[in-house]
């Protein structure tokens, strides 16, 4: 005997050989039924977020300037994730875990501590209110995508960029050459609607498969 079952520290196993390969059972059913969307939720941490590049080409100071970008086809905005320096969690995949590995279980020797407690006036304590700041863009699925552009104002020759990081923009199934756009702009002071089009040129396919083999513990 370890010194762990002299002490009485440990528990036996409790369920059955049976019991334990149901729950793995269940657990594969409840991974295929997760699957798809755990995915699309990798992809909101794995990738890079899209911005906009709005440049003024005149020689003239431009006020309040407002823009609408549409893309066509069957491009998709979907919202990037943030996580810690660790990368992402199963739950935030909304992934099952797996059953518990067969064996005994440490016995709980907290002695009645009320831990949560503990932990609500730590956060409580340790939480910061970040000052809010207005995005810049507002991004909207439509079967493609448009973006609303709140530019401001923008000197002769100058160009604005967001920063927001509020949409990684994606494609589904055969990959077209590039992604075709039109836009229009307002400025105050002027008394019309500005028009064009634009390019956006598609990036080389990612492969998610090693990124996900390496988060689930794979490779």
């Amino acid at each position: 005997l370890g010194a762990a079952d002299i002490l009485g520290t440990t528990e036996p196993e409790k369920r059955t050989e049976t019991e334990y390969l149901a729950e793995i059972d269940a657990w594969e059913s409840s991974m295929r039924e997760a699957w798809d969307e755990a995915v699309e939720a990798f992809a909101g941490y794995a990738l890079s977020p899209n911005e906009v590049l709005v440049g003024n080409r005149t020689e003239t100071f431009l006020h309040d300037v407002e823009v609408t970008l549409h893309l066509e086809g069957s491009v998709e905005s979907i919202e990037p994730r943030y996580c810690g320096d660790d990368g992402p969690e199963w739950r935030d995949l909304g992934l099952p875990w797996p059953p518990r590995k067969w064996g005994p279980t440490k016995r709980d020797l907290s002695l009645g501590m009320d831990y949560s407690r503990l932990q609500a006036m730590t956060a409580v304590q340790s939480f910061n209110a970040r000052p809010y700041v207005p995005s810049s863009t507002n991004w909207k699925n439509s079967g493609s995508v448009t973006v609303e552009v709140s530019v401001g104002d923008l000197r002769p020759r100058a160009t604005f960029e967001s920063d927001d990081e509020e949409s990684i923009l994606i494609l589904r199934g055969v990959l077209p050459e590039a992604v075709h756009g039109t836009w229009d702009a307002t400025v105050r002071g002027y008394n019309q609607v500005f028009t064009g089009e634009s390019t956006v040129e598609i990036a080389d396919p990612d492969t998610l498969t090693d990124l996900m083999r390496k988060f689930l513990g794979l490779d």
